[in-house]
């Protein structure tokens, strides 16, 4: 169930984190570019008017290092900033998306629509089981014309009182600020300034502030430190407000009276019951009376805003005193209050009976005087409601005085059994239920508030059913809006338009299947760029896998060429010269040599010798190229290379017996061989054996340095586990009844390794446990026809899934975004590392929620990755074209690559050069010591294994 969040203050993130405790999927959309909502824009000097012990989430307390009553907005905002840290609110929420428009979209019959506004007035129950709420989103920052929609099923408005639109009253014709002769800054442009400019801006100045709510009398503050008593602000109101926050009777801030959940008696509710909507009534005098008597005080009290006078301390702090109150009168006067019903003017110095300059309350008579008023706030509650003071005519006075007299009784009894620092009361944050069944009609707001993830969390109960995601489980949303486009363009020369060298370029391809597979890609590119004719290249038979099949072993060799007849011309071997075969020039070049890498290298020797052969060639052209080479790489590896029919017709056969067990199907492509495990340095927990075989296996390597193993998994270096990948797998809404296929060589650690994820997906197939012995004979002895088979299953199945990044992936999520955006499931190794190890610490459902919020840009979407970011075989975007019928406008988060997520997260191998795990380990690599920088103009010596030089398959 997906909940869009509107806003990302204190209320929503409230919401997101209630959300995710119920199992639910929430989105937030902040309009600005961080957390906090209205603490991210006040003064800097603005603090909170808010007891602390009040101001706070019910299970998250402030940090033991804020110990002001009144906390500075820094402090607010990392009390904010680490509630959302704890809980792993931030992921959850889009910064920059402002949304404009809200539409309910209902699927059913339009009388039902016609009911909308018979809706019982917010009280959280649905209408209707088949509507929709769609959410036009705005980007705030490039305000662009062009929007994006998402659909929830439910809505939460947290988006507060306060607009970024400044308020500013209506004035008469000709009497507004356009008449006024000096500056007009509204409060908000203000704020915007930082401390030294503000006082800068006011410095000398005689300012007029209109209003006396928080940000007025912030302002003030600010006015009176810069200008001090020679020249005072002057603050206008029409109407006097509750400004004396600490006022504590028994040491209870009186605002406990209102923020408690008992004050809720004072409001009424939706579809309330007879009781309660007469405890409310009986009770809305209330506040009237106490605000009464708190405005009172707040005349019979020196009132003085004015802070010390910076002269005279050697480090004046830029925060104000945070209420009004005797403790804060310095003996200077730098404030007026004015009080001016209908806007105009009347002083009102004498009435607030300023105390002379230099005066101070002593400490003991300050003590007296709050004890004497607590008796007295009392008798005045009492007297005002029974005798009239407050114009209440009826029967009103009795129920005032009945109110109060309840409201102290339940405030007294709420207060005796805690002492106040111990008070949760998160109350004061306010959420707005749309009709759906997320919440019932039975449960208030304070049940909302009080509603948490549980601690200690519940029991990490794993269900067998896949439960809601957040993502299209077999399908990618708008995949019929893109198509691959790799047709040369009008003016690409072809092979005969060029004028030809009398060169041959021949290839050893090292590694295994794909790692072979990107270096004939790549020769066929160098032909090109060279002018030469291109001999089928040469597999290599050394690797760790000792595969001895030939080229046309695998590929359809006649088709190659016949593809590839216009761009290239390939032979299969050299041609001999009256009986005399050339003998090829063996060299190397380096690592993502550009195409002007290989004219000035390779041009050269190619006009002398007449042949080159090109050794060790993998990953030895640019990733980044032009658009028509790029086009030609896509023409080599979409079309041109394809199987022989041989291992076609098996591949085919095992895709068909997938698909009568069920019409959709996962392949997994899992790379959990010990090799590969050594090299990426991780440990598993097998104890003192795994480190020794392991460790001996690392030693085939020269100079590959020991590391932590803890660092390397928190860094996200370790591939998942087959556990870890079936718990990715259900935690994205996969059940236990899906088939799974599974492409994987010798799993470290056999069966047992295996059986966690049986457990979680029993219907695990293989090649072997699909394919007779007979069938498989003729592939068996051969590693590379073995993983030909996996590549065609993987590339048929439904859902594509792997635990690693390396060769065999990132060629089949190229490839499957090219013929259709099939749903192709990178782990986003970084993130789901760090969850895989706290997970014992979360419920299931927030673990499921966290793994698909990771996994947002890592299922094989459209678009999910810009254009050049990472490996152009993973992500062949210059060969995937737009359908003209699609809209851009109608992809949301989604379909459409979203800024949102962390550049890190999408990294991929070829940006991450640590990140190389081992495909094939050469022979002579034992026991090799010391490093050898090839000679690229002189003949190859043997090979040797260098740690940058392997990758994974």
């Amino acid at each position: 169930m997906r909940i869009g969040i509107i806003g990302a203050g204190v209320s929503g993130l409230l919401a997101c984190k209630y959300a995710l405790s119920k199992g639910f999927t929430p989105v937030v959309f902040e309009a600005g570019t961080s957390i906090g909502g209205v603490w991210t824009t006040p003064l800097e000097t603005t603090r909170l008017q808010t007891p602390r012990a009040l101001y706070r989430y019910s299970d998250h307390p402030w940090p033991a290092e804020v110990t002001d009553a009144y906390p500075t907005q820094d402090a607010v905002m990392g009390y904010i900033r680490s509630y959302a840290d704890t809980f792993g609110l931030v992921k959850h929420v889009r910064f920059s998306s402002k949304v404009v428009a809200i539409e309910y979209k209902l699927a059913g019959a339009e009388e039902e629509m016609e009911g909308w506004h018979y809706w019982g007035g917010g009280s959280g129950e649905a209408f209707s089981s088949t509507g929709k709420w769609e959410l036009t989103v705005e980007d705030t920052i490039t305000r662009s014309t062009q929007v994006q929609v998402h659909e929830v099923d439910f809505v939460v408005l947290a988006i507060g009182r306060f607009s970024d639109v400044p308020n500013f009253p209506e004035f008469p014709p000709g009497k507004g600020p356009e008449a006024y002769r000096g500056e007009v800054v509204h409060s908000m442009d203000y704020a915007a300034l930082d401390y030294g400019s503000a006082a800068a801006f006011v410095k000398g100045r005689r300012i007029a502030i209109v209003g006396l709510q928080k940000s007025a009398l912030d302002i003030a503050m600010e006015c009176s430190a810069a200008n001090g008593p020679a020249l005072p602000c002057t603050v206008v109101y029409r109407t006097e407000h509750w400004n004396v926050p600490n006022h504590m009777p028994w040491g209870v801030p009186l605002v406990f009276l209102y923020l408690n959940r008992l004050g809720e008696l004072l409001l009424h509710k939706p579809r309330e019951g007879l009781l309660c909507s007469l405890l409310a009534t009986a009770l809305s005098p209330v506040p009237r009376v106490v605000q009464g008597q708190v405005n009172g005080r707040m005349h019979s009290i020196n009132l003085d805003l004015t802070r010390a006078d910076p002269a005279s301390s050697p480090s004046p702090s830029p925060s104000p005193s945070p209420s009004l109150s005797p403790s804060s009168i310095t003996g200077r006067r730098g404030l007026d209050i004015e009080q001016c019903p209908a806007l105009r003017a009347r002083f009102t110095s004498e009435k607030h009976r300023l105390s002379p300059a230099g005066s101070s309350v002593p400490e003991e008579d300050m003590m007296r005087q709050q004890k004497g008023e607590v008796g007295g706030f009392l008798r005045r509650l009492i007297r005002a409601a029974v005798f009239h003071r407050y114009r209440i005519n009826g029967l009103l006075p009795f129920f005032s005085a009945l109110s109060a007299c309840l409201l102290l009784m339940s405030s007294i009894f709420y207060i005796l059994p805690f002492p106040p620092s111990s008070i949760h009361v998160p109350s004061h944050i306010s959420l707005v239920r749309h009709p759906n069944a997320l919440l019932s009609s039975r449960r208030s707001e304070d049940e909302l508030a009080a509603k948490s993830i549980p601690s200690p969390p519940a029991a990490f109960h794993v269900p067998s059913w896949g439960g809601n995601s957040i993502h299209p489980l077999w399908s990618s949303r708008f995949s019929n809006s893109y198509h691959g486009c790799s047709n040369a363009r009008i003016g690409f020369l072809t092979a005969d338009q060029k004028k030809q060298t009398d060169g041959y370029l021949l290839i050893a391809a090292s590694g295994g299947l794909n790692q072979q597979r990107i270096g004939i890609i790549d020769a066929v590119v160098a032909a090109y760029v060279l002018n030469a004719t291109l001999i089928i290249p040469k597999l290599d038979r050394n690797s760790f896998w000792k595969d001895s099949s030939n080229f046309e072993d695998i590929f359809d060799v006649d088709w190659f060429i016949l593809y590839l007849w216009r761009d290239v011309e390939i032979l299969m071997e050299l041609p001999s010269n009256h009986g005399n075969v050339l003998t090829p020039y063996n060299m190397r070049v380096p690592r993502k040599c550009t195409p002007q890498c290989y004219q000035s290298l390779v041009l050269p020797m190619l006009n002398k010798k007449h042949a080159v052969r090109l050794t060790k060639y993998d990953f030895r052209l640019s990733n980044d190229l032009e658009n028509d080479l790029q086009k030609l790489r896509c023409r080599v590896n979409y079309h041109a290379l394809k199987f022989t029919d041989t291992i076609s017709e098996l591949g085919m056969a095992l895709v068909d017996r997938m698909k009568s067990k069920s019409r959709h199907f996962i392949a997994l492509h899992l790379r959990f061989e010990p090799d590969m495990l050594a090299f990426s340095r991780c440990y598993y927990g097998g104890g003192d054996k795994e480190r020794r075989h392991l460790g001996d296996l690392r030693r085939m390597w020269k100079n590959l340095n020991e590391s932590d193993p803890v660092k390397e998994r928190r860094r996200g270096k370790c591939p998942l586990t087959p556990e870890e990948v079936g718990l990715m797998l259900r935690a994205l809404g996969f059940g236990s009844e899906v088939q799974v296929y599974v492409a994987s060589g010798e799993v470290y650690g056999g069966e047992e390794t295996l059986a966690p994820l049986k457990a979680l997906f029993p219907n695990l197939h293989t090649k072997e446990t699909l394919a007779t012995m007979d069938e498989l004979a003729p592939f068996s002895s051969y590693s590379s026809r073995m993983a030909a088979l996996d590549f065609i299953v993987c590339d048929e199945s439904t859902v594509l899934v792997t635990n690693n990044n390396g060769n065999m992936a990132k060629i089949l999520a190229g490839r499957r975004r090219y013929f259709g955006h099939k749903p192709t499931i990178r782990p986003n190794i970084k993130k789901l590392q760090k969850l895989f190890m706290n997970r014992r610490s979360m419920t299931w459902e927030e673990f499921a929620s966290s793994v698909q919020v990771h996994q947002v840009g890592f299922m094989g979407a459209p678009n999910e990755s810009p254009p050049g970011n990472g490996d152009f075989h993973e992500n062949p975007s210059a060969c995937i074209c737009k359908s003209r019928e699609s809209t851009w406008n109608n992809m949301d988060g989604e379909g459409g690559y979203d800024p949102a997520i962390s550049t890190d997260d999408l990294r991929m191998e070829e940006d991450d050069p640590d990140y190389l795990y081992t495909e094939y380990m050469e022979n002579e690599s034992r026991g090799v010591a010391g490093r050898q920088q090839p000679s690229y103009l002189e003949p190859e010596s043997p090979p040797q294994l260098l740690p940058e030089e392997i990758l994974l398959d």
